[in-house]
């Protein structure tokens, strides 16, 4: 007779998800896991301990938080969970705004190459007089009330709510339609947990 495995839970193949999108539910949700990066010939090892990275290598090379920030840029790959029950030796510190660290890294390396652009883009913004305010809903926004991660909440603002991104926030878009709005629903259309 076949043992039964006692593990509860989903396995799935998820296409089209950025690695973001997945971390920041692993980390709303305070899962422990071992995750396993691969894209092209390279290789990225990241380790959660209840919702915390704590760990990050790839095969670079690099450790910590630069192997982390290496891993968030890769464009596309495969990711997949690990059967990993030993807790890696710590060599990052999360204090609850790691991705929201990581994005910015991302744009500072995207600011660095494009700089030119960059700049005929503010040239072109000066000119206009172009200037971008808060959302109007920002101040009862729930779902800024609602998230319990301060780092995430600072990254749904500097994402959506302090730029020009608030027009395709999702919840801006109802509010202006006078329809209900769920206070769970997030910017990009996602449901908080």
């Amino acid at each position: 007779m076949e043992k039964q495995s006692l593990n509860l839970g989903f396995s799935a193949t998820i296409r089209n998800i950025s690695l973001f999108d997945y971390l920041e539910l692993l980390i709303m949700t305070k899962k422990n896991k071992t995750i396993e990066i691969r894209s092209n010939n390279l290789l990225g090892l990241i380790q959660l301990l209840k919702g915390k990275v704590i760990f990050s290598k790839t095969s670079s090379g690099k450790s910590g938080q630069e192997a982390f920030y290496e891993i968030m840029n890769w464009k596309a790959g495969t990711l997949k969970d690990i059967e990993h029950n030993i807790v890696l030796k710590k060599n990052i510190e999360d204090r609850g705004n790691l991705l929201l660290m990581a994005a910015e890294y991302i744009d500072n390396l995207k600011k660095d190459i494009n700089t030119q652009k960059l700049n005929l883009n503010s040239a072109i913004k000066n000119e206009n007089h172009e200037e971008t305010n808060d959302c109007s809903f920002l101040s009862e926004c729930s779902v800024l009330k609602n998230c319990r991660s301060e780092g995430v909440r600072n990254m749904w603002t500097k994402l959506y709510c302090k730029t020009k991104k608030q027009d395709e926030c999702h919840r801006k878009l109802l509010f202006n339609q006078n329809k209900d709005v769920s206070e769970f629903l997030l910017p990009n259309g996602n449901f908080l947990e």
